[in-house]
């Protein structure tokens, strides 16, 4: 079953400079589109499966955000590049 609003996926270790940069933004658009537009982070450092999950995902640099809908990956953004996850 596919999900009808936009999701956006944020895959980042919790020790990267980069990631703690960005955090903030991604956090403000999370709360900014609220409603409209599911987010999740994948934590590489929390746990083994995280990590795993980075790798089935092909997940080579952190930050990554994937945004997908109705199923399929839409975008991807690799690095610090928040501006573009909002435009995207």
């Amino acid at each position: 079953q596919t999900i009808n609003k936009p999701i956006v996926i944020d895959f980042q270790k919790s020790n990267c400079k980069p990631c703690q940069r960005v955090a903030p933004i991604f956090n403000q658009l999370a709360n900014k589109y609220n409603n409209k537009v599911l987010f999740y982070k994948v934590d590489a450092d929390y746990s083994k499966e995280c990590k795993e999950v980075l790798k089935l995902n092909n997940i080579k640099a952190v930050p990554t955000f994937q945004l997908w809908f109705d199923g399929k990956q839409i975008d991807i953004i690799q690095g610090a590049k928040v501006d573009e996850l909002e435009e995207s």
